[in-house]
C-alpha cells in the first residue's frame, strides 16, 4: 500500500479502530496525525498517539472527541513542560 492510499485509509471515518490501530504506528506522521484525527480511532490508540513528539499530532489527539481523561491530562502536563523548556 502506497504513503498515500494508507493516508485516506487512515481518514476514512468508515475505518475500523483495528485497521487505524496499525495505522498509528506507521512512519509516515501525516497517516498517524490521520489516525489521531478520526473519531473511529480507539481511547488506547489515542493514549498511545499521545506520546508522539510531532506536536502537531498530540494537538489532534487532544481535539478527538474519544480521547480518556487521563490522557488529556497527561497532554496538558507535557505541553505545560515543553513552554516550561522553551522559555
Amino acid at each position: 500500500m502506497t504513503p498515500n492510499q494508507r493516508h485516506c485509509l487512515a481518514r476514512n471515518p468508515n475505518t475500523p479502530p483495528e485497521i487505524l490501530t496499525k495505522l498509528s504506528g506507521d512512519t509516515n506522521w501525516g497517516v498517524r496525525w490521520e489516525v489521531a484525527n478520526n473519531h473511529n480511532t480507539s481511547p488506547e490508540t489515542l493514549a498511545k498517539l499521545a506520546s508522539e513528539m510531532d506536536g502537531w499530532i498530540r494537538r489532534r489527539v487532544a481535539s478527538n472527541p474519544n480521547t480518556p481523561h487521563e490522557t488529556l491530562t497527561q497532554l496538558d502536563a507535557l505541553e505545560a513542560a515543553y513552554l516550561v523548556t522553551d522559555s
